[in-house]
């Protein structure tokens, strides 16, 4: 569906209707609320049909509602990111055209709900392109109302806790163009299928969206650093935006599908460092932090000799009398040594990867993150949230650059071991929520598919 076929559909169509309240205001949920009745009393043009034995038969309500659902969400994912200019429709947009359930253009017959003593309820125009601000009312709505949704539903079945940082994220996230409802699906994106269907939450399809935004970047294929060409995988767009934006980024999928090398082509196509380190098994705090090594040794006595090993020699030059020399080069090229040894960073400590990245920018890849150590969570999680890195190893305090861009991958949610992953771990809510809102579900994606295997082939 694209917004021209959104345009030319007349007034008395599923599209048409749709589109009419979207130009009025209705958010998706007013929508499917006004609309589901005519579903259930099955006025036209609200009766959902599939071909069976050479006949149109309507679809069990229950697949009515859900399809009324997708279309509704697809036709307000068009418009929201492509709104309808002044000028496009020939004729805007008329409440006595969208029908009620008790319209006079219903089939059942009843009479209109409105009458001479009630006037009727009229609604703003919505303007032609929604400003950031009115995107953020909406979305504080929504999540305040997916919020208590979750507070009702754990009385009985506890669900999820909504904490401050899908407002952050979304701050960041709608000053780059992402749209609303992805948003929401981002908060939701692990809950149950009947849990989503219970809040209303809208389906966003990430993938269309990521390819629309490589689209209108011109965005076929990456060059890498080392000036190799490459396919990108089709949700780079999304991943782009997200990194741009500054989100933490966690790429979930199967083994093999590619969840680094996208990674590694963004921070190529940003122009940044990439730097990872893996959290799994065997991972200390020093991939993170940095360590030292014997150099520190020769560091911590050379800060301290130089100052010593002149007093000594004064004192032996003064007991026999003498002077000592200006001009001593067995000392100078000791002290030479010695000075160069006790320099900030001349091998006693080797300066972490993440480090640099934190303080400097780019993009640092957490591998592995649903089997991570929980200290190593620990120092991962108090950067995230922080503005600053107290390394406590070298007690340096870093501030967090403003491209600094963290990123994950993992082969579960962090929801506990599955069948294929039985050694991943449970990750506590605290770490979840922090990458809650970056989420991408990566899979196999057909054209990186055969671009590697056609790679170089003669034809």
């Amino acid at each position: 569906m694209n917004k021209r076929m959104i345009i030319l559909a007349k007034a008395s169509t599923i599209i048409g209707i749709i589109r009419d309240y979207f130009l009025r205001g209705y958010t998706r949920s007013e929508t499917e609320q006004t609309l589901r009745p005519l579903v259930t009393s099955q006025t036209e043009p609200f009766v959902f049909k599939s071909n069976e034995s050479g006949r149109r038969v309507a679809k069990p309500i229950a697949e009515q509602y859900q399809m009324l659902h997708d279309q509704i969400g697809r036709i307000y994912s068009v418009l929201e990111r492509d709104p309808i200019q002044p000028g496009e429709m020939e004729t805007p947009p008329d409440d006595d055209r969208i029908p009620t359930p008790d319209s006079p253009d219903s089939e059942n017959g009843a009479s209109p709900t409105e009458t001479e003593n009630e006037p009727r309820n009229d609604r703003p125009v919505k303007k032609n392109r929604e400003s950031e601000t009115e995107q953020a009312e909406r979305y504080y709505r929504e999540f305040l109302r997916l919020r208590e949704f979750c507070e009702r539903r754990s009385e009985s079945e506890p669900l999820d806790s909504l904490s401050y940082r899908p407002l952050k994220a979304g701050n960041r996230l709608i000053k780059a163009g992402f749209p609303v409802d992805g948003l929401l699906s981002q908060i939701c994106l692990t809950w149950p299928e009947d849990a989503k269907r219970e809040a209303s939450v809208p389906k966003f399809d990430m993938a269309k969206y990521s390819r629309e935004v490589m689209a209108a970047e011109g965005i076929d294929k990456i060059t890498r650093r080392n000036g190799r060409e490459e396919t990108p995988h089709e949700l780079f767009g999304a991943i782009l935006t997200f990194a741009r934006a500054g989100q933490p980024i966690w790429l979930i999928g199967p083994y093999g599908v590619g969840k680094s090398h996208s990674a590694k082509q963004v921070a190529d196509y940003m122009q940044v460092s990439y730097g990872e380190t893996p959290l799994s098994n065997g991972a200390s705090r020093g991939d993170l932090l940095g360590r030292h090594t014997i150099g520190g040794l020769a560091e911590t006595l050379a800060t301290g000799q130089l100052a010593s090993l002149r007093a000594m020699l004064h004192a032996r030059y003064k007991r026999d009398g003498e002077n000592l020399p200006d001009n001593l080069p067995e000392l100078d090229a000791l002290v030479d040594s010695l000075a160069r040894i006790s320099e900030d960073g001349a091998g006693g400590f080797v300066t972490s990867e993440f480090e640099q990245a934190y303080g400097n920018g780019g993009f640092f890849c957490f591998e592995e993150l649903d089997s991570a150590d929980a200290g190593m969570l620990l120092v991962v999680n108090n950067a995230l949230e922080s503005d600053e890195l107290f390394n406590a190893v070298n007690g340096r305090v870093v501030a967090k650059s403003g491209s600094f861009v963290p990123i994950a991958t993992g082969n579960t949610p962090g929801l506990g071991a599955t069948r294929d992953y039985n050694t991943r771990e449970r990750l506590d809510a605290s770490t979840l929520d922090r990458w809650r809102m970056g989420r991408f579900f990566v899979g196999p994606d057909a054209r990186v598919e055969r671009a590697i295997l056609f790679d170089g082939l003669a034809s």
